[in-house]
């Protein structure tokens, strides 16, 4: 499971293989938000990944020393600081791979009669979740609002292409625009990143970086990861089960003891919804 699991991250963020591996993480996004926002969206990403440098540092060298090479640099001969770039580097690419899956899903369910979305299983059950679980699914604050805003008169109806095939339109410039809204919320962002993170490391393992240390570097509350996990994992349905199962206990954790704790970003969202006023940091 664990070489699956990296042959699978190794698919994503190989950027010689040809194909939709080989396009840059700002190319991935163009589609949804344009040229110039993706290009301004994966520098924050950079900027951000960027603090998790000496974090990564420290876990590469214990990983080393403790005789795992092979897991720390695939048997390459690197230095750390090399080591960190790349993870780095594979993390922003999965950030890109997986906010391309998350958006698409969302356009799909805004199309009329499009297909399931990425962040509800239909357009009836997306609005149910949203008023019963808003502190959950809200854990990424103004994800589910957004997302919902994609309004299904602005796009047009998805043509049926040879062999009964479904050719997706391009999102319009209204489609966009909320595409937009939303890359520009640094929550959503962090969050998506965290993720993607979790993935490198579940993929190559750790010495050090256990949940939630990836969200605390980034500023996040472990809370705010759990509302975007589910279209998080759902944007590829070939995540090989190890990956899974590390989101799934991740939200069992979370759920179970992590988001009653003190301090923990869940209560801002439970006052939130009594008093109808967006949370401290939503943004």
């Amino acid at each position: 499971e664990a070489m699956a699991s990296a042959s699978w991250l190794h698919g994503i963020v190989s950027a010689s293989g040809g194909g939709a591996s080989s396009l840059s993480p700002a190319s991935r996004l163009e589609r949804f938000l344009g040229a110039e926002s993706a290009a301004k969206l994966v520098e924050t990403v950079h900027g951000l990944a960027g603090k998790t440098s000496a974090a990564l540092r420290e876990d590469a060298f214990l990983v080393t020393i403790n005789g795992v090479a092979a897991l720390a640099g695939a048997g390459h001969n690197v230095s750390l600081d090399n080591l960190v770039k790349r993870r780095q580097e594979e993390a922003v690419r999965v950030f890109a791979y997986f906010a391309e899956g998350v958006f698409e899903g969302e356009h799909r369910r805004s199309l009329p009669g499009g297909g399931k979305s990425a962040l509800a299983s239909d357009e009836n059950d997306a609005k149910s979740e949203m008023q019963k679980n808003q502190a959950n699914f809200a854990g990424v604050a103004d994800v589910a609002s957004l997302a919902a805003s994609v309004a299904p008169t602005t796009s047009a109806t998805p043509a049926v292409g040879d062999a009964g095939s479904v050719v997706v339109p391009d999102p319009d410039s209204a489609a966009q625009a909320n595409f937009r809204a939303l890359a520009g919320s640094s929550r959503f962002v962090r969050a998506v990143l965290a993720c993607a993170m979790e993935v490198v490391v579940a993929s190559y393992k750790t010495a050090t970086l256990k949940f939630p240390a990836i969200p605390r570097l980034l500023g996040l509350d472990a809370f705010d990861v759990v509302g975007i996990i589910e279209p998080f994992v759902r944007a590829d349905p070939t995540m090989p089960r190890e990956v899974k199962k590390h989101f799934n206990a991740i939200e069992e954790r979370v759920m179970e003891t992590m988001a009653w704790q003190r301090g923990s970003s869940l209560f801002g969202f439970l006052r939130a919804a009594e008093s109808g006023a967006p949370p401290l940091g939503s943004r």
